[in-house]
């Protein structure tokens, strides 16, 4: 899967919980989006390039 589809799949199910009363689940999947998108600590990355903003 490339990393835009991952990150797409990820986006949906966040649309799906935003408004989740327990807020943990919906930190958790902003929190992996990061490390799709390499917004994180290279240690934490999923893919070796960061995600274009135009693509997001």
């Amino acid at each position: 899967m490339t990393q835009l589809e991952l990150y797409r799949l990820f986006d949906s199910f966040r649309a799906l919980h935003e408004n989740d009363k327990d807020e943990r689940l919906y930190d958790a999947i902003l929190d992996t989006m990061d490390s799709i998108l390499g917004w994180c600590s290279p240690s934490n990355r999923l893919y070796e390039t960061d995600l274009p903003a135009d693509d997001v």
